[in-house]
């Protein structure tokens, strides 16, 4: 795409690493990673929604301020989560030292710094990691 045609979301977009999924899809990988309601989840990306609509204890991370705002605007007005909407770049963000569980939205580009953030922690309190590959393989098996 030429700079003259790029929209300010396209630059949000480049900047935060962002790719949005459609509202069924972060609602099957949701779905597939099966967290339970109560179960403490830092989240972040395209599932933030998702997770909130699981009853999760969600701590939503995001990095850019339009989304941060977007999120505090309609989560806890639908009564959607109680928990905090933080502005913070999740690969720098402290994880919380009860258990929890963790899903995103990764961006290509910073998937191993994230990846290592999550687990290199020793003491961290993560207790499993949900993946994408769950919602792929129950959505086309392999035969």
């Amino acid at each position: 795409m030429s700079a003259e045609r790029r929209t300010a979301r396209n630059e949000r977009r480049r900047r935060f690493g962002q790719n949005f999924l459609r509202p069924d899809i972060a609602e099957g990988i949701v779905a597939a990673a099966t967290f339970q309601p109560g179960e403490l989840v830092p989240g972040n990306g395209g599932l933030t929604v998702a997770l909130a609509r699981r009853g999760v204890r969600l701590v939503a991370v995001e990095l850019d301020p339009r989304w941060v705002s977007t999120l505090r605007r309609d989560l806890r007005p639908k009564g959607l989560t109680d928990g905090p909407v933080v502005t913070a770049d999740f690969r720098r963000f402290t994880l919380p030292r009860q258990p929890f569980g963790v899903i995103g939205s990764l961006p290509f580009g910073s998937t191993t710094s994230d990846l290592r953030h999550r687990l290199d922690d020793s003491q961290s309190s993560l207790l499993r990691a949900a993946a994408y590959h769950e919602f792929v393989r129950r959505q086309w098996p392999t035969q």
